[in-house]
């Protein structure tokens, strides 16, 4: 401390209470003094010792050769995190875009469209597409894998089919949207300005109406209702024989396993175009590993594939509910067979190789039935390798597998 040395230095006898204030008193000073030197004259980067003049006038940037500032804080020699340009920082720059903060006012409409007008048709010039989530009042429906964007481009909707839908406005105008996405995670119902002039009609919003005009005829399809929306009174009719064909026809679909249409024709059973999702994620496949075609064997019974499918519910009379598969290399001859338990792999294996002598290699997945346990010990007296593959990459199996997807497809 500063006031230290100077008590230490004098006898004890003179060291005063008065003595002690006044030494207190010139190391505040002292502090000051320095506390208000560095703010005025702040040191160089280069030298503890030397400081800029107190003036900032009179400070010259060696960089832009301009006054007012140091090379430190040139911008110059800022580099913009977002485009890599020099002059500005990433929060400055004129390429970022940034997202605008949604409105109360939309933030009303949202919760409008959820609380009272689900079940009604609202006009959406940011609408893409005709959009609809009520899956009764398609009259056409075809499966599609498409995504529309409504008004907020930063939200992005998974169409699960498109169709068309009927209906009738309450001036008794007939109206006919093709084209709609159906998606059932839509709170609402939109009618596309865009798709409505694709079509050939102009759309004219006025005195709180949207007027919708043609060559041969002009109607007023919804007016203006709260929350700043264009509610429309459209009424979709649908045919009950067509309802109830098509719901006909989804319960055969379910019924009989989620088969196709071509086996319900063969049966003479209604069919239908709709979309099943538990279809399409039961019969996805993962894209292939590796690149090329791998090497056939030359002769039957060589290399066999097998896999392990299961538990598969209901079981059999007999209590199977597992089913074990061997297919050749060469020939692609399939053996099925039926067990209750997964350890029962090496008792039919066991019995497979009595019959086929001949094979050398069994190609497998790495589950533990197959990598350890009583089926190592059967392999290793017979003489044949067990190839499996990596951990996670049953798609290396693919011969396998696809049997599989043909047994139980």
């Amino acid at each position: 401390m500063i006031l230290l040395n100077p008590i230490e230095n004098q006898p004890s006898e003179q060291v005063s209470l008065q003595f002690v204030v006044s030494g207190l008193l010139d190391a505040e000073a002292l502090l000051t003094d320095r506390r208000v030197s560095e703010t005025k004259a702040p040191r160089s980067e280069l030298s503890n010792d030397v400081a800029f003049p107190t003036n900032e006038r009179t400070v010259v940037c060696f960089k832009c050769n301009k006054k007012g500032h140091i090379a430190r804080f040139c911008n110059k020699t800022v580099v913009c995190h977002h485009c890599g340009k020099l002059g500005h920082k990433k929060r400055n720059c004129r390429y970022l875009i940034r997202k605008k903060p949604p409105f109360k006012e939309e933030a009303a409409a949202v919760s409008f469209v959820v609380g009272e007008e689900v079940k009604k048709f609202i006009v959406d010039s940011g609408a893409t597409s005709h959009m609809c989530s009520q899956r009764e009042w398609f009259e056409e429906l075809k499966p599609s894998s498409g995504t529309a964007s409504c008004a907020d481009k930063s939200s992005r909707l998974e169409g699960a089919g498109t169709g068309v839908i009927r209906g009738r406005l309450k001036n008794g105008q007939k109206i006919v949207l093709t084209n709609v996405l159906f998606i059932p995670e839509l709170n609402g119902n939109l009618i596309s300005v865009k798709q409505i002039q694709k079509a050939g009609y102009s759309v004219l919003f006025k005195d709180n109406k949207a007027i919708v005009k043609g060559k041969n005829k002009t109607f007023v399809l919804c007016e203006l209702k709260s929350k700043g929306q264009y509610v429309s009174d459209l009424i979709p009719t649908v045919s009950n024989t067509f309802v109830a064909e098509t719901e006909e026809a989804e319960l055969g679909h379910r019924r009989l396993g989620h088969t196709g249409n071509h086996a319900l024709r063969k049966l003479v059973l209604p069919t239908s175009d709709s979309f099943c999702e538990n279809c399409v994620l039961a019969k996805q496949s993962a894209e292939p590993i590796g690149e090329g075609k791998r090497k056939m064997e030359s002769a039957p019974m060589r290399m066999i594939h097998s896999d392990l499918c299961g538990p598969v519910e209901p079981a059999t009379l007999s209590g199977e509910c597992y089913v074990l598969t061997f297919v050749d290399d060469y020939s692609r001859f399939c053996e099925v067979r039926l067990i209750k338990k997964k350890s029962d792999i090496a008792v039919e294996f066991k019995k497979f190789l009595k019959v086929n002598d001949t094979v050398k290699r069994i190609r497998c997945d790495n589950a533990k039935e197959y990598v350890s346990g009583e089926l190592q010990k059967v392999a290793k007296n017979a003489g044949v390798e067990i190839d499996p593959c990596p951990p996670y990459t049953s798609q290396l199996n693919g011969v396998a597998e696809r049997m599989n997807r043909t047994l139980f497809d």
